[in-house]
């Protein structure tokens, strides 16, 4: 649940934005969300690297993070962004851009994309 502080003129310019958006004292304002998110997102694109380029999970990060950082770079406002982004606050979605990064090395070493050994491709028809 979101609450608008701009309606509230003076308890917006009184209180501090350390996370206001979502209620969540635990999580700080970002100070600097744009740069942090073309860092995490830079990140996310070199550690991708470690995956093969035909695999869905490189693929869909690939996009996620190229759509999400179009929107940073094309998005001054940190309002605008988080309504365009749509999953939450800012600082929901450093977090989100942060787990990510973490579970690429993960992903790298287990390799969903690569069959178990003795295990053969089985192709599907769809019937219409």
């Amino acid at each position: 649940m979101r609450f608008a502080f701009a309606a509230v003129p003076w308890l917006s310019a009184a209180l501090p934005r350390w996370g206001l958006a979502t209620l969540r004292p635990r999580r700080p304002a970002a100070a600097a969300a744009a740069q942090t998110l073309r860092a995490l997102y830079a990140e996310t694109a070199a550690a991708l690297e470690a995956i093969p380029a035909s695999a869905a999970y490189r693929r869909n990060v690939e996009k996620v993070t190229a759509h999400r950082l179009g929107l940073v770079n094309a998005t001054p406002d940190v309002g605008a962004l988080e309504a365009k982004i749509g999953i939450g606050a800012v600082e929901e979605v450093i977090a989100a851009a942060k787990a990510e990064l973490q579970l690429i090395p993960t992903m790298a070493e287990w390799a969903p994309w690569e069959l178990p050994d003795g295990k053969q491709k089985v192709e599907v028809t769809l019937v219409e």
